[in-house]
Formats: C-alpha cells, structure tokens, sequence
C-alpha cells in the first residue's frame, strides 16, 4: 500500500489557521504520504454565517489535499438543526453535502447530536426508535450523497467533561459513546459503501475509563443517580468492560462496516469526578503506553480499511505555531 493520510485540523472561516496548517504539513510531511485539513465550523456561525468565506478559503487549498469537513455539532443542548433524530436535521446535513459536493470535499465527519439533559429518562423502545430515526436519516443521505463518505463518530463519557464540573449542568446523549453502542450502529451499516465510522480515540478512551471505573466500584448495574453523579446518564445497563480499540476496529470490520477516519490524540487513564476539576480535550501523542497504543492503531486500522484519514486532534497553546500537534507528528512518522 501507498502511504498514510494525514490531516491537521483548522477553523474553516479562518485563513490564518488554514494557512499555517498548510505550512506544517508541507514542512513536516514527506512525499510518500498524502496530506490533508479536517475543516471544522460551529453552528451556526461557520455553516451559515460565514459560509461564503469558507467557500473562499477551501478553493484556496492545494488540489491534492485530502479534505473532510466536521459537520455541525451541538453538543450542549437538544438543537433540531442539527439532531439527527429530526427532519430538520435532514435538511442540515443536506445543505452540507451538497456544499461538500460542490468543493470536491469527499468526507464528512457527523455527530449524532441527540443531546438531552439529565432530567429526561427513556425506556428502551423510545431509544430504539429514536435510533431507528438517526439510521433512516444516515441511510437517505449516503444514498442521495453516494460520493461522499460519511463517518458518525464516536463521543466521550461524560459528554462535556473539559467544560463541565457539576452533574446537574452535564447534558448525555444515548448514542455512540460504548463499544457496545458502535458496533450497534456497524451492524445497520453494513454493506452501505459510504456509511462507516470516525473514532476519536481520546473519546473512546475516556469512555472506557469512565466505565472501567463504576464496574470496579459499584457493579456492572449502578443506580441511576450514580450514572448521573459520574456523567453517564446515556450509557444502558449491565455496564461492561469496553474492547480495546484494536479489537474494535476487527469486529466493524467483521460487521461489513468502515472506519474512513481516525482522531488522533495522546490520553490518559484518569476518571471524571463530579466536582473535581476538568479534564483536558487530550494531548500530545510520545513514547509513552498511549503512543504506541497509538501506533499499532493507526497500522491495524490502515490495513483492515485501505486509504484512512488520520487527523492529530490534540488541543494546541497557540493554533498558529500548534507544536504539540507538530511534536505528534514526527513521532507518529519516526515510529511508522
């Protein structure tokens, strides 16, 4: 096989950061892999606001980039525009795609965005069906969009644990969030060409943590209050141990399912306490347990899926400069 994809992430509406990334990546990325931009927006202020400076920036770009932009989230509170529970959010997620048809962009990185707060409790038939809604809405779009990949990607536990401190304020969603949930979801996928998945390593990660952490301390079936007090009112009962992601990676495929992109960050094994602090949105990927969990990720994953975007999503001090992402990088490309 040819070499990797990889992308560095930039705010669409802004040319500086668009600008420098592209700088890195031609400085720091050889010829024999292929580069690219995760282009990211709010809503609404990127997709609908700033749009047409979007639209100007990404025809800037150089023509032999891998793009995908990362539709529109909503990740603190219930927004029809972008709930994928919703016809409104049909609509959405329509307009980006054709948008992404129209700047030759050929993937799109989708949230479920079926946010809710922690008052709101469901039985297991409305979950179903409210799943059976995010499903026919995923399916109408990759049948009228064929050339467009798109990737539900996977979300942390809690939902908001980098911004959030209190239990009372943490909004939960009941979706793609367990392993146990993503191969639910693999299993509607399959055969679909262009319906798979993007995991966001620091997400799975810090989900699997938060759960490893109440089976050992109250049980595979804690009450209620306790998932709340810890942030995962979204996550179903029996609670078990989450697949490490190289095992995960082998039953999508086995399901007849996709990974078409990997976020890539550095993590840690810590647990969110209520109360007690906020947890970092990742970090730098080094030779640690984590970077070379990494490393056999991002080999295991090319080889089971083919031509993958690998995107180094850790937070940066300045988005100009961004060294820990460019720290990331030479040691994902050193070590591969």
């Amino acid at each position: 096989m040819d070499g990797y994809t990889f992308q560095l992430p930039a705010k669409a509406s802004s040319l500086d950061q668009i600008n420098a990334v592209i700088k890195i990546l031609e400085q720091e990325v050889p010829s024999t892999h292929k580069k690219g931009i995760q282009l990211l927006g709010l809503w609404p202020n990127d997709w609908v606001k700033n749009i047409a400076t979007i639209s100007q920036n990404i025809r800037r770009l150089p023509l032999d980039y891998a793009l995908s932009l990362h539709a529109p989230i909503s990740p603190m509170s219930q927004n029809d525009f972008v709930d994928l529970r919703t016809d409104t959010a049909l609509q959405t997620m329509s307009s980006v795609c054709t948008f992404a048809e129209e700047h030759n962009i050929g993937d799109i990185t989708i949230h479920t965005n079926s946010t809710d707060n922690h008052q709101r409790h469901c039985g297991q038939d409305q979950i179903r069906s409210e799943k059976l809604r995010i499903i026919n809405n995923l399916s109408k779009l990759s049948k009228e969009y064929s050339s467009i990949n798109l990737s539900l990607e996977n979300l942390p536990a809690p939902l908001m644990g980098d911004n959030i401190t209190d239990p009372n304020q943490m909004p939960h969603d009941f979706f793609m969030t367990t392993d146990l949930s993503i191969l639910d979801f693999a299993r509607d996928f399959a055969g679909i060409p262009n319906l798979g998945f993007c995991i966001d390593i620091y997400h799975y990660q810090k989900a699997k943590s938060q759960v490893d952490y109440l089976i050992q301390h109250f049980g595979a079936n804690p009450d209620s209050s306790v998932l709340k007090q810890f942030g995962c009112s979204g996550i179903g009962v029996p609670l078990s141990p989450m697949r490490d992601l190289n095992d995960l990676a082998l039953e999508i495929k086995s399901l007849d399912s996709k990974i078409f992109d990997c976020q890539l960050t550095g993590y840690d094994k810590s647990v969110w306490f209520p109360h007690n602090g906020l947890l970092r949105e990742g970090s730098e990927i080094n030779d640690t347990f984590a970077g070379k969990e990494i490393l056999s990720l991002i080999k295991n994953v090319r080889n089971l899926f083919g031509e993958v975007n690998f995107s180094l999503d850790m937070p940066c001090t300045d988005y100009i400069t961004r060294k820990e992402q460019i720290t990331s990088m030479r040691y994902i490309l050193e070590k591969l």
